[in-house]
């Protein structure tokens, strides 16, 4: 019974890597093909994650500065952005209009990067194909 308990619980049969922390599925062995498709979605996902935190931090930050009064509708905003020395000069009201809905043009770009790189993937993988079983000099023609 009790085994039966634990499959349910875990039906990969994964492995923890603390008590109470996440579980992992078991080591497997990997084309390198693959091991870029997934090193390039973990890269995706590792900007839209830091991108997601910094802004959450700073919406945090912003809303504080609303609710004591230190940012109005008309407040003027001058923000730098580096490295390029460009500079969005605004006011609190437009700014947040601006971007009430970055959150999820992020998440819709993000989305598309996962997609190309999955696309990419299943092409390199025709590419491969191609090279071992064609005649043709040349695959990608």
């Amino acid at each position: 019974m009790r085994a039966a308990k634990s499959k349910e619980v875990n039906p990969l049969g994964m492995r923890q890597l603390e008590e109470g922390g996440p579980f992992v599925l078991s080591p497997t062995l990997c084309s390198a093909r693959r091991v870029e498709f997934l090193r390039r979605g973990n890269i995706i996902l590792g900007f839209y994650s830091t991108i997601a935190i910094a802004s959450k931090k700073g919406q945090d930050i912003i809303n504080q500065a609303e609710k004591k009064g230190e940012l109005g509708q008309d407040t003027p905003i001058r923000i730098d952005m580096r490295p390029g020395g460009e500079i969005i000069q605004t006011n609190y009201g437009l700014f947040k209009k601006q971007f009430v809905n970055a959150g999820v043009h992020l998440t819709n770009q993000v989305f598309l990067m996962l997609y190309g790189n999955f696309e990419a993937y299943l092409a390199d993988l025709v590419l491969d194909a191609l090279t071992h079983t064609s005649s043709h000099p040349d695959p990608y023609e």
